[in-house]
């Protein structure tokens, strides 16, 4: 069936991921590592995730050496907005969506997301993920451009 024994590993990890997230839904696994959320002067977003390192999250990605998985990255983009909007979204499009760093359990990282929509229901978002206690020692993790559905209720 396989080729060769990388492909196969790939395949028995994606089947890990995807099976713990059959038992959990992201917006559940995200919601664990939600430290804070707050708007800044632009009206943005910005919330503060930390994932401990017993998270279900990790599970399968990677098996001793656990990194968090880069659609749980993007998934709390769409939480957070969830959030603060009051509703629920439906990620549309992932464009120019660039992983420069692991994030590790247990490590604080931030995201900003800035959102700009014409009244239709779609967002425009462009979300930077660092980590860090300041942006003069943050280190870029993500970076990406998003495109959102709102969805009414």
């Amino acid at each position: 069936m396989f080729k060769n024994k990388v492909y196969k590993v790939i395949f028995e990890r994606l089947h890990t991921v995807k099976s713990v997230c059959n038992k959990m839904s992201y917006s559940e696994l995200i919601s664990e590592g939600v430290k804070s959320c707050s708007q800044n002067e632009q009206g943005g977003i910005v919330a503060t995730f930390s994932f401990p390192s017993g998270s279900r999250i990790f599970d399968g990605h990677f098996p001793g050496n656990p990194i968090l998985p880069g659609i749980c990255q993007l998934e709390a983009v769409k939480y957070m907005i969830e959030r603060v909007r009051g509703c629920k979204c439906r990620l549309q499009q992932a464009a120019a969506v660039k992983f420069f760093q692991p994030v590790l359990p247990d490590q604080e990282f931030t995201l900003v997301i800035n959102c700009t929509g014409n009244g239709d229901g779609l967002l425009e978002v462009r979300c930077k993920g660092t980590t860090g206690a300041d942006n003069t020692r943050s280190t870029e993790i993500y970076s990406a451009r998003l495109k959102i559905q709102l969805i009414d209720e």
